[in-house]
């Protein structure tokens, strides 16, 4: 009974004492010291109570300790020393842990926990951090997110110095180009010159091109997620950057310290001040730089973050741009004389015209994101947002002409015909969404990792053009009167639409064994669309084995869908091309992937990875030959066929992410096929033809060395094959029956003056006359490719820390050795023979320029 007494009156005590005992809280982030870049998965350890914590995605981390105790914090990252750091826990704190560079480690590309890897379920997935981007010598000095992106195997430009992409022999539009997590459906400046990404804002990004998770859908061949950074919670700074294109100022900070923070972002160009003079002294054929002479641009981006608590926060992104192009107004005046003898007259002919023509286009995009972790096993992270592109052009006429003649024996000119015309066309496309989503992760088990989600997107199309045309004809015959033919057309053309989509998804991350890992999914999307609905059941699977620690193998399959298509005139992406929903008559687009590859580490931070890769494509959309939207005059279904597609290729990655130096070499070898053979939308007669996009080798190779603290150099050599188009190889003489037109307009590319035994014409009744034209065409399509290009570059960066700020001085050299890449092609005659013959435009021959940063 005594000892009893004596254990019971043990246990009160230490009661009583861990209740006198009091914790405090001590929190905070950990960050870049440099750049103040917030690092996620960091480790916050304490040897005091043998416990600590791995940063989230924010660096933010939270420890308790026993009030007035001091906590001995060592705070680790990849690439960066190690600090110790004491702090008293005297009461609640918030602390920033600034940790440096590693000497030894100073280039080293720094990652969060990611699902991206050799060891991984996830394969056909690569990851840039913005050092990494910043590393590759840019075009004018213009660092920019998706032209990184091209030098990874898989994506591939458009044309010479645009930053557009196409994956996997996959059209533009199958690429969901995201800012957290929200769309972006143009993501180019400068007609694909630069992208819409201020590098600054930029904390890194990943691109999927196949094996996609089944949270992922809504496109056909990629996944594109720019990921924005806090702002510091801590303190004020920013950045300054003026360059030859454009400049930028960038200013982050806290709102509510260690709780609320903002990163802002600004950029504005001025091409036609610096750049374009300077192109005119290299270019030969001035003509090219026409479409740029009056085009800029501005864009902001900002995020707004707060902190509630560990377990609550809560992220605003926005994001404006706008580009526009106008061009001058131009008039001129036209007479000509031409005298008959056997009528002894001369007739006269006055023409007065004046065009004007202006075009806008951007994007607006906007977002909240709210993550709340429940418990270390369950997380949701929920996110509402609305995005928009916009494009607009407007092209007006005013025409004034006089038809007079005068006889040998009269003083007088006699007024014949007169035609006065004013008209004007305006063309509208535009597409917004409205998008909502739920996720979670669950740690269902120590083995598995579960994924679910349902979303719901609301999306509004309208691609219109407003026509107006107004003319007024007047005759006057020989006897006193008159006759006036007046004409007026006066409306819309098109419609606007809009669909909803509803998407559920579950997907389970399994740790089968150490060698076998797995991650399946499937996703159901219901499409509500204006005239008829349609569903997608999409399965997912990537599987990884593992023979050795070094070496791994993988599979996977995904099926995916779309909802809307683009429409664009070429192969080239502008900004008039228009988005259209699915329709009937352009069903639902789905595609089919399998790719197998391998992957080997030999050291920690040089690995090689080799992917093969099989894609179906169906319900493809196309312009019918010669359709465009500029000139429609109908509703844009009448348009569009559709028809199948098919690509298939290899792709070596080799990279090297640790040391002073470091860099990647990517090759692909690929093929991208098409073929329209339904009944009525034929194209190439139904036979399969190369994709407009169809290149089939592309090779990359970036190297970037830092000698000290002050000097950096990086260096890139591309080559690509010739990009695809079609070219006129045959010129055909016809014609047309048409109503009378003294105007005389054109029907085809060129008239020609035709034998005057084909010519019959009334022009006192109105009746009709036969047009003779030059018509063009070629034997296949995309049959042309353009001369392969490759060019060499390179940027010289001299950093110098100042007092209170830092500054850095960048050279660039774009094109090196001035190979003369041709971007476009057009028909020229010969001053002798007058013989045809094409001729090649350089756009981007050796190109020099400097930029300057100044951060504070």
């Amino acid at each position: 009974m005594k000892n009893l007494l004596a254990l019971l009156a043990v246990l009160v005590s230490a009661i009583s004492l861990h209740a006198q005992v009091v914790q405090v809280v001590v929190s905070g982030s950990v960050r870049d010291a440099e750049t103040g870049e917030a690092l996620a998965g960091a480790s916050v350890y304490t040897k005091d109570y043998r416990y600590g914590q791995i940063t989230d995605n924010a660096g933010f981390f939270e420890l308790k300790a026993v009030k007035d105790e001091t906590l001995n914090l060592h705070v680790s990252y990849v690439g960066y020393k190690t600090q110790t750091i004491k702090i008293k826990a005297d009461r609640k704190r918030t602390v920033t842990i600034k940790l440096e560079h590693d000497n030894q480690l100073r280039d080293v590309t720094i990652y969060a926990p990611s699902e991206i890897g050799i060891r991984s379920s996830q394969m056909s997935a690569n990851e840039l951090s913005i050092r990494q981007i910043k590393s590759i010598p840019a075009t004018l000095g213009e660092v920019d997110i998706l032209k990184a992106l091209q030098t990874l195997p898989g994506v591939q430009s458009g044309s010479d110095g645009t930053a557009g992409i196409y994956v996997r022999g996959g059209n533009y539009d199958q690429n969901q180009i995201t800012i957290d997590g929200f769309p972006v459906y143009n993501p180019e400046h400068l007609k694909g010159f630069v992208s819409v990404f201020s590098p600054e804002m930029v904390s890194g990004v990943t691109i999927y091109k196949g094996g996609f998770p089944a949270r992922y859908g809504s496109r056909l061949s990629s996944v594109v997620d720019v990921e924005l950074k806090d702002g510091d919670f801590d303190r004020y700074h920013g950045s300054l950057t003026a360059g030859m294109m454009s400049s930028a100022l960038h200013i982050e900070g806290p709102i509510w310290k260690g709780h609320t923070s903002f990163s802002v972002s600004g950029r504005a160009s001025y091409l036609n001040a610096i750049v374009i003079p300077v192109m005119k002294h290299i270019i030969d054929n001035q003509n090219v730089l026409n479409p740029y002479l009056k085009l800029n641009y501005y864009d902001v981006t900002a995020r707004l973050a707060h902190r509630f608590s560990k377990r609550d926060r809560l992220t605003a992104s926005f994001y404006i741009g706008n580009d526009k192009d106008d061009v001058t107004p131009s008039s001129w005046h036209t007479q000509t004389n031409e005298y008959f003898p056997e009528e002894e007259l001369t007739k006269y002919f006055k023409s007065e015209t004046e065009n004007n023509s202006s075009s806008n286009w951007g994007n607006i995009v906007g977002g909240l994101t709210w993550i709340h972790t429940f418990s270390d096993k369950l997380q949701m992270r929920a996110s509402a947002g609305y995005s928009q592109y916009r494009y607009n052009l407007s092209q007006s006429e005013k025409v004034d002409k006089a038809w007079l003649s005068k006889k040998d024996n009269k003083k007088d000119i006699s007024l014949n015909q007169t035609l006065s015309k004013d008209s004007y066309a305006k063309y509208h496309s535009r597409i917004g969404d409205f998008t909502a989503k739920i996720d979670f992760t669950h740690k269902a088990a120590a083995r598995n990792t579960l994924r679910y989600g349902v979303g719901a997107t609301w999306q509004h199309f309208a691609p219109t053009v407003d026509v107006y045309d107004h003319s007024l004809v007047t005759t006057y015959p020989i006897i006193d009167d008159y006759s006036i033919k007046e004409t007026l057309r006066d409306e819309t053309i098109g419609s606007t639409t809009n669909s909803t989509t509803i998407s559920v998804y579950a997907e389970d991350d399994w740790d089968i064994s150490h060698w076998l890992k797995a991650n399946i999914g499937l996703r159901y999307v219901l499409y509500s669309l204006s005239d008829h609905t349609a569903h997608s059941l999409e399965p997912r699977a990537s599987v990884r084995f593992l023979p050795t620690d070094q070496l791994a193998l993988k599979l996977s399959y995904a099926r995916m869908s779309q909802g809307f298509h683009m429409l664009t005139s070429g192969n080239i992406v502008m900004p008039s091309d228009i988005w259209v929903p699915v329709t009937k008559r352009l069903p639902l687009m789905h595609s089919d992937q399998v790719a197998a590859g391998a992957g080997y580490e030999f050291v920690k931070g040089l690995t090689l990875e080799v992917e093969g890769y099989y894609k179906w494509m169906h319900n493809l959309a196309e312009y019918r030959d010669g359709a465009s939207f500029l000139t429609t005059t109908g509703d844009w279904q009448n348009m569009a066929v559709t028809g199948r597609g098919r690509a298939y290729g290899a792709e070596v990655l080799l990279k090297k992410e640790t040391g002073k130096t470091t860099g990647w070499l990517s090759y692909t070898w690929a093929k991208a096929l098409r073929t329209f053979d339904r009944p009525m939308q034929e194209l190439n007669g139904g036979r399969e033809f190369p994709a407009a996009n169809d290149r089939r080798h592309n090779l990359n190779i970036i190297i970037a060395h830092r000698f000290d603290k002050h000097w950096t150099v990086s260096a890139s050599w591309t080559f690509r094959s010739g990009r695809r188009g079609n070219v006129a190889t045959t010129v055909v003489s016809g014609g047309r029956i048409d109503e009378y037109d003294p105007v005389g307009d054109n029907f085809s590319s060129e008239e020609g003056i035709p034998p005057h035994d084909m010519v019959t014409y009334d022009p006192g009744n109105g009746t009709s006359f036969y047009r003779y034209s030059r018509f063009y065409t070629y034997r296949g399509r995309n049959s042309f490719r353009i001369p392969d290009e490759h060019h060499l570059d390179l940027r010289v960066v001299y950093t110098l820390r100042h007092r209170r700020a830092e500054s850095a001085l960048g050279l660039s050299l774009y094109n090196i050795y001035n190979h003369q890449n041709i971007t476009d092609v057009y028909v020229s005659y010969d001053n002798v023979t007058a013989k045809p013959f094409l001729k090649g435009v350089c756009k981007l021959p050796f190109l020099p320029s400097v930029d300057y940063t100044i951060k504070f």
